[in-house]
């Protein structure tokens, strides 16, 4: 598999020693890490990915190197489009192309908890029915995070998931997991914890479960 940092170095004009200097790394570090010999921690290759301006890197890391990614990621952008215009037409066509299944999928689930209240025919149109909604959905939202990278920057991505962050959070999906202050004074630290599929499964009406997915 080849892998993108030494292209996206080059692309930013960036020279390896300015930046393994910027990245706070030894530059035979960088140099191995560009060959493939040495693993590429996910912050550093965040810290690539702002030091370049590529949000294609992100991308890398979220489908390609990371092991679970690859499974649940769709491919990785290569060539992400400019136009916001265009892709964010793609992204409505989608999301209008996956409503009707939507609405079968939140059929499909009313009143089952867990994969042995699905027969076998049931099943089958689930995965059916995730293909053809989620994955497109998932699709159009990774080309439209990646014009917004492009445009405006990946540490937009940070804004935005906060705002994605704090609409769960209002929408009960998500829940607040208070920790022990270290000392007295400290500030609070809070950390998000996803409920649990059986919390949002049962729901039964279209806009609640298309919040949830």
């Amino acid at each position: 598999m080849e892998l993108p940092f030494k292209k996206s170095r080059k692309r930013a004009c960036i020279t390896a020693q300015a930046a393994a200097e910027q990245l706070h790394i030894d530059k035979r570090s960088l140099y191995r890490i560009e060959a493939g010999q040495q693993p590429a921690p996910p912050e550093l290759v965040w810290h690539m990915a702002v030091l370049y301006g590529d949000p294609v890197l992100v991308r890398w890391q979220q489908s390609e190197a990371d092991p679970i990614g690859r499974r649940v990621n769709p491919p990785v952008l290569n060539a992400i489009v400019n136009s916001p215009q265009a892709v964010h037409y793609c992204l409505v066509r989608e999301l209008d192309e996956a409503v009707p299944a939507a609405d079968m999928l939140c059929r499909l689930v009313t009143n089952k908890m867990t994969s042995y209240d699905f027969t076998e025919h049931e099943k089958s149109q689930y995965f059916a029915l995730y293909g053809k909604c989620v994955s497109n959905i998932k699709q159009a939202v990774a080309e439209v995070e990646g014009v917004m990278m492009r445009i405006f920057g990946v540490r937009a991505a940070e804004t935005a998931g906060k705002a994605h962050r704090d609409k769960m959070l209002q929408k009960g999906y998500l829940q607040t997991k208070e920790k022990a202050l270290p000392k007295e004074g400290a500030q609070e630290k809070t950390s998000y914890q996803s409920l649990t599929p059986s919390s949002w499964l049962v729901k039964e009406t279209r806009s609640e479960y298309m919040a949830a997915i």
